[in-house]
């Protein structure tokens, strides 16, 4: 395990939440202390999550319920990501939006219209975001969508996602019955994109020289990093073990590896 010091370049710092922030609802042991001694030493972070079930501002408040009560502390989703590429892309367009009525809402407030399942045919793009409620209704929409010239973004390719009760399926997995199925492929809006790492560093005003990824998957976290050449920092509190380091693929070795969010104040 990596003990090396951070660089003194990286003056920025782009966290994830789960297995990284937090687990299963409950914050890292020195989480909090790391983002406070960092704010409090000039340094700049937000928070990127893969998520694209709720919406941004219910993972402000999510954030907050934490303990990361930190003034203008900027959360940014998959969710949101996507939602925006579509605005750009399609403004004022009609898209098929397969997610929550979160989500929904959200696209409704960048001025897409939301189609209905029945309606899908008509959409200019369809976007795929997590949705435990995904049906055969819905890909048959989807389907039809696709095949009639519609655009297609998903908010991830993750294959599978945990939960208290056991993992789930990820957003990457009803993406890729849909691409399938119509055969098409989805572009990415989410972690590990490009999109997401450029996306995330606008909105933060950040630079990816002196900028730090921090997460606990190598192959969203480590990944996105990789994509811009920023920087990156694996912790050890989420998807990846200890005895997992060695395993790492040379093109995703992250620069440092350390067990916690905790020893980040240290390594500066």
């Amino acid at each position: 395990m990596s003990r090396a010091d951070i660089p003194s370049r990286i003056r920025n710092f782009v966290f994830d939440i789960d297995g990284c922030l937090a687990v299963d609802g409950e914050p890292i042991p020195g989480a909090f202390e790391t983002l406070t001694e960092l704010r409090n030493g000039g340094y700049g972070f937000v928070l990127l999550t893969n998520d694209s079930y709720l919406s941004t501002a219910s993972w402000q408040k999510k954030a907050l319920d934490l303990g990361f009560d930190f003034p203008n502390l900027v959360v940014i989703t998959a969710g949101q990501i996507l939602i925006q590429l579509a605005a750009d892309r399609y403004p004022g367009g009609s898209v098929l939006l397969l997610g929550s009525e979160a989500l929904a809402r959200e696209a409704e407030s960048y001025g897409l219209k939301v189609l209905p399942t029945e309606r899908g045919h008509e959409a200019d793009v369809v976007l795929v975001a997590r949705s435990p409620s995904f049906d055969y209704d819905d890909m048959t929409a989807g389907l039809r969508a696709l095949r009639a010239g519609a655009g297609f973004i998903t908010s991830s390719m993750a294959r599978a996602i945990p939960s208290k009760g056991g993992v789930v399926p990820g957003t990457g997995a009803t993406t890729t019955a849909m691409a399938f199925a119509s055969k098409r492929r989805a572009e990415t809006a989410g972690k590990p994109s490009m999109l997401a790492a450029r996306t995330c560093l606008r909105i933060a005003g950040f630079d990816r020289k002196d900028t730090a990824f921090v997460g606990d998957d190598v192959e969203l976290d480590i990944a996105t990093a990789k994509r811009i050449q920023a920087f990156s920092i694996l912790v050890l509190t989420g998807a990846t073990r200890p005895e997992d380091v060695n395993e790492i693929k040379p093109r995703l070795v992250p620069d440092l590896v350390t067990h916690s969010v905790a020893d980040i104040p240290g390594m500066l």
